[in-house]
């Protein structure tokens, strides 16, 4: 086994055996390099009562080079595509740092859904709507919220298809 396995058997182990009611985590078909989870959004926040599934991928330079964060279901944010569940966050890019552990990225991703990263976002008009007219933003949030985050199982790979307006 190697030095990467062994760190993430660990970190993984911890995340189980330290479970938080904001997220969850598990293997893809028992991968050690590839995790599914779920991110439950915050209370009081355009996010309030979704479940966000997402995929985690390693490579063997891991903990070198950060994880791939992808969101499966979509999800109405600055740092999120909205048509791929690809993530920009400077914590798994240009901050990150091999100490980092996956439990301090799924705290730090959870306040990432209501902080968003306004320098590193995917969508610029979607950061514009963020910074200069948060109502409309929390309202189109909250849409994609009932629309995509609301019916699937917290553990689905899937990508939603729902319509979304917007």
């Amino acid at each position: 086994m190697s030095l990467t396995q062994r760190r993430l058997e660990r970190e993984f182990h911890t995340l189980r055996k330290n479970p938080t009611n904001g997220y969850h985590v598990e293997l893809k078909c028992g991968d050690i390099f590839e995790w599914l989870g779920s991110l439950k959004g915050l209370k009081n926040s355009p996010y309030e009562g979704g479940t966000f599934n997402f995929c985690l991928r390693f490579t063997e330079e891991y903990p070198e080079k950060p994880p791939i964060l992808k969101f499966t279901t979509r999800i109405y944010h600055p740092n999120v595509n909205g048509r791929t569940g690809a993530v920009r966050w400077n914590m798994l890019g240009k901050n990150w740092h091999h100490n980092n552990t996956m439990e301090k990225v799924m705290m730090s991703l959870r306040a990432l859904l209501d902080h968003p990263e306004l320098q590193s976002t995917v969508d610029n008009g979607m950061a514009t709507e963020f910074a200069y007219h948060r109502k409309r933003f929390f309202e189109h949030a909250k849409e994609w919220t009932e629309k995509c985050a609301m019916e699937e199982p917290a553990s689905s790979p899937h990508m939603s298809v729902t319509a979304i307006s917007g």
